[in-house]
């Protein structure tokens, strides 16, 4: 009974790191009219849960600068999601 039991959590932390990455590619056409932009993200996953990171940041047309780092974590104890946002103009 305790190999079902390992096997479904897995099973849950990758399903929760695919609905995670999915809803963070959703925002993603945002940055096709932005002149300038980088990108970045990190996932794992393991015993403990399933963890996600993304950072965007972005130069429009006008000079406008923003920042965002998103991190969303999944485990036996819950779900929890972290963000820090800068921007100016």
């Amino acid at each position: 009974m305790h190999r079902e039991e390992e096997q479904m959590g897995h099973e849950r932390r990758v399903l929760a790191v695919a609905v995670i990455t999915a809803g963070l590619t959703l925002g993603a056409p945002a940055l096709a009219l932005a002149e300038s932009h980088f990108t970045g993200s990190d996932a794992q996953a393991g015993p403990d849960g399933a963890s996600l990171s993304y950072v965007q940041s972005v130069v429009d047309d006008e000079g406008n600068v923003s920042y965002e780092r998103v991190t969303l974590h999944a485990g036996p104890d819950g779900a929890w999601k972290e963000t820090t946002a800068s921007s100016t103009g």
